[in-house]
C-alpha cells in the first residue's frame, strides 16, 4: 500500500473498523481527515513527512485546563491499511484518551453550571442596581464577571462588585462614599459577622438526665 490517495476514503475504512457511530469527516488540509464519534472523541489521522506513517491524534476539547498539554498521539506505517490502523487505536490509543477525555468533558461541564449560576447572581444584583449599570467583557473571566456601575453628581464615580466562581462569593469596590454610608455599611457588615459567629440554640446542650 502505497501514499493515501483518498484520505476521505481512507478514514471511512478505518471508522468503519472502529465499528458502531465511528464516522469520518474531512479536515480543513488535504492529506488529512478525522474520526470521530457523537460522544465527542475525536482522531486526526495524518501522514509523516515521509508519507510511510501515519500519525493518530485523540483531539481532547479547548478549555478544559485540567487536560491542558496532555497529548495522545500514536503512529503506525501506512502500508498496513486501514484495519492495523483501526486495531491500533483501540488498543494503544483510546485507553488513555478516553479516560483524559472524559475528565475534559466533566471539567467543561462543570464550568458550564458555574457560569450559568454566577450568571443567575449577576442578573439579580444588576436588576437591583440604579444608574449606568455595566458588565464589561474586559473585566470577565472564567472565575468572575465584574459589574460596574456610575454614580452620578458632581465627580462621576465607578463602583465595583466581582461576582466569584458560582456566585456565592463576591468582591464589592465602592468609590469615594460619604461617610454616614460608608458607617453604615460596617454596621451592617458586622451585624452579619455577629450572626454569623453567634451558636445555634441547641448548640451545647446534652441529652439524658443526670444520676
Amino acid at each position: 500500500m502505497g501514499p493515501i490517495a483518498d484520505w476521505t476514503r481512507f478514514g471511512r475504512d478505518v471508522a468503519a473498523e472502529l465499528g458502531g457511530l465511528w464516522r469520518a469527516s474531512p479536515h480543513h488540509w488535504d492529506e488529512a481527515v478525522v474520526v470521530e464519534h457523537p460522544d465527542g472523541h475525536r482522531i486526526m489521522l495524518e501522514p509523516d513527512r515521509t508519507g510511510e506513517r501515519i500519525y493518530a491524534h485523540g483531539e481532547l476539547p479547548n478549555g478544559a485546563d485540567n487536560v491542558r498539554g496532555i497529548r495522545h498521539e500514536i503512529s503506525v506505517r501506512a502500508d498496513r491499511g486501514p484495519a492495523a490502523l483501526a486495531a491500533d487505536i483501540t488498543r494503544r490509543l483510546l485507553p488513555g484518551y478516553c479516560k483524559d477525555l472524559a475528565a475534559a468533558q466533566k471539567f467543561l461541564r462543570e464550568k458550564e453550571q458555574t457560569a450559568r449560576a454566577r450568571a443567575r447572581k449577576v442578573r439579580q444584583l444588576t436588576g437591583a442596581l440604579t444608574g449606568d449599570v455595566r458588565t464589561p467583557a474586559h473585566l470577565k473571566c472564567d472565575q468572575w464577571t465584574t459589574i460596574s456601575w456610575y454614580t452620578p453628581g458632581a465627580a462621576v464615580r465607578e463602583h465595583r462588585i466581582a461576582v466569584l466562581g458560582d456566585g456565592s462569593r463576591a468582591e464589592l469596590t465602592l468609590a469615594a462614599l460619604p461617610f454616614p454610608l460608608v458607617k453604615e455599611i460596617c454596621e451592617l457588615l458586622a451585624r452579619h459577622e455577629r450572626a454569623a459567629a453567634k451558636p445555634s440554640s441547641g448548640a451545647g446542650r446534652t441529652g439524658g438526665r443526670a444520676a
